[in-house]
């Protein structure tokens, strides 16, 4: 009876053992590391499946472009394209010679009330279910989907690097960076948003302090626990939100954009045909067609060419069809205007600062050409 076990046992073993049969488990291992490999890069690649992310709601600290708990220290001529708040700290410098467009709340309700409401903001985007864990804190020459990113550390943008979010042509898409620790963006680096993507609806939950290098272009809302540092020259589509510490600028321009909507026409004037704006009646006449939506307070004119503006009042319905329109509306248009000139203006010396640069590199380079030609080494006779 033992004998036929050990027989039986003798050729399973044997067959297990053979080669044949080890080289169809190696092959198995291969595969099933290959799947593994391929589960791992496809989780690294977000797709609209993956796009979770919901923008978290700014509440009354959307209004600000600059927001900080201790203090607000700005050099030099900075544009703040919105409300500048303080809460609960009171120090707030260099304003002049910093520009605010919007209103300054220094440790009033009103601050006090934007702190609350970014810290909601902060600890809803923190809670975001991540779409994608970064393998590296550097997003230097990443094109990314929407969706939300997480980095347990610190994330990074090299001098002179580019960051593109590509909103796959959805306006509503969002962007959401989980960061542990740091946010650091280099000198020169860039981040640019296509195909639909909308800096209203980028996000960058910061666990510690943000740093903006030199003449970046930044875009997107900095929700930071502590400060945040703004170098020399810096463009922030977005807003800077500093829960517990301090925001910094030298000579920046802030500027917080809202998401773009789209509305439906006003009516015409007499005889005329809607123009773009609110909802609204301008009168007797044709109908109008649909536009984007203007904000409120702003002429809207309608009819055929020649006819009198209207001017939306608060609630979107005509205040005074003779009128041309508010003091605050121009006041609002100018302040418009004069933003988007100094915009222009400073991207024109972004971009000639740049190009300083790489003439300056060239003939470095150049020169160290000429040099190395009339090294000794290259003369005929030289014997080393």
């Amino acid at each position: 009876m033992s004998r036929s076990r050990r027989r039986t046992r003798a050729p399973d073993s044997a067959q297990e053992n053979s080669p044949c049969r080890m080289a169809r488990l190696g092959k198995t291992r291969v595969g099933v590391g290959l799947v593994s490999i391929l589960t791992l890069t496809a989780l690294a690649i977000p797709t609209s499946a993956m796009a979770i992310g919901t923008a978290p709601s700014l509440g009354t600290a959307d209004p600000f472009g600059v927001l900080a708990a201790s203090t607000v220290t700005n050099t030099g001529p900075s544009l703040i394209g919105g409300d500048l708040g303080l809460y609960p700290g009171t120090s707030i410098t260099g304003f002049p010679p910093g520009l605010v467009l919007g209103t300054i709340a220094n440790d009033n309700a009103v601050a006090g009330q934007a702190q609350a409401d970014t810290t909601t903001a902060y600890n809803t985007a923190a809670g975001e279910a991540p779409d994608v864990v970064l393998p590296s804190a550097d997003l230097t020459g990443l094109t990314l989907d929407p969706g939300v990113y997480q980095n347990a550390s610190s994330v990074m943008l090299d001098t002179n690097g580019t960051l593109t979010l590509d909103g796959q042509g959805n306006p509503d898409s969002v962007f959401i960076f989980q960061v542990g620790s740091t946010l650091t963006t280099g000198t020169n680096s860039t981040i640019s948003y296509i195909n639909g993507a909308q800096p209203c609806n980028v996000f960058w939950q910061v666990g510690s302090s943000a740093t903006l290098g030199t003449s970046s272009l930044f875009v997107g809302t900095i929700l930071a626990d502590q400060s945040i540092s703004v170098s020399d020259t810096v463009t922030v589509d977005g807003r800077l939100l500093a829960s517990n510490g301090a925001v910094t600028l030298i000579d920046d321009t802030i500027v917080p954009s809202d998401c773009a909507t789209s509305g439906t026409g006003g009516s015409g004037g007499s005889g005329g045909s809607g123009g773009s704006g609110g909802t609204g009646t301008g009168g007797t006449g044709g109908t109008g067609t649909g536009g984007t939506t203007t904000p409120i307070g702003v002429p809207v004119t309608t009819g055929p060419t020649g006819t009198t503006p209207v001017t939306t009042g608060p609630t979107g319905t005509p205040k005074g069809g003779s009128t041309i329109g508010s003091k605050k509306a121009k006041t609002a248009k100018q302040r418009k205007a004069r933003l988007a000139k100094q915009r222009k203006a400073r991207a024109a010396k972004q971009r000639k600062a740049r190009a300083a640069k790489q003439r300056k590199a060239r003939l470095a380079k150049k020169r160290a050409r000429h040099q190395a030609a009339q090294h000794p080494k290259h003369h005929a006779g030289f014997t080393g």
